[in-house]
């Protein structure tokens, strides 16, 4: 890998962990898919408008982005706060960047609906699993002969 290659990658990661982002939040807000900026964090260089559009983003400069400084800040930098979205978004947002925009909502509605019911299929089913355990231990703690209350002998 070019020096060039290995910078960027190391800066670009750097972006997303001060910026305390997912790869989807970045993809999100970059406009780019999560496999385009898996490449970049292997190091690939992005285009100038990619690159301009990052460094607007991190407030950080292109230079610094490309090792040809360490300064890293612009003068107003501001690295933005995760967007904070429901389970329900996410989803949304998950199908269509596997899918693309070129489903209609009908269709977008009823594959999102699936999936949200199978999701809390999973969840109900854990959930069920976690209280069965819980009784289970509670049985094994609980006194083994008739009569006793809290291990004394009632009565």
């Amino acid at each position: 890998m070019k020096k060039i290659n290995y910078i960027f990658s190391k800066r670009f990661k750097l972006c997303k962990t001060k910026g305390r982002l997912t790869w989807s939040q970045m993809s999100d807000m970059l406009g780019i898919t999560e496999s385009g900026l898996l490449n970049y964090a292997k190091g690939r260089i992005p285009n100038a408008e990619t690159l301009t559009l990052i460094s607007d983003i991190f407030g950080v400069s292109v230079d610094w982005l490309l090792g040809q400084t360490d300064k890293i800040d612009k003068p107003d930098a501001q690295i933005p706060e995760p967007e904070e979205i429901s389970v329900d978004e996410a989803i949304d947002r998950a199908v269509i960047a596997i899918i693309g925009n070129d489903i209609s909502d009908e269709i977008l509605d009823e594959m999102c609906t699936k999936i949200k019911t199978k999701i809390y299929e999973e969840r109900d089913n854990l959930r069920q699993q976690q209280l069965l355990e819980r009784i289970a231990e509670s049985a094994r703690a609980a006194p083994e002969s008739k009569g006793e209350v809290g291990g004394v002998k009632a009565g």
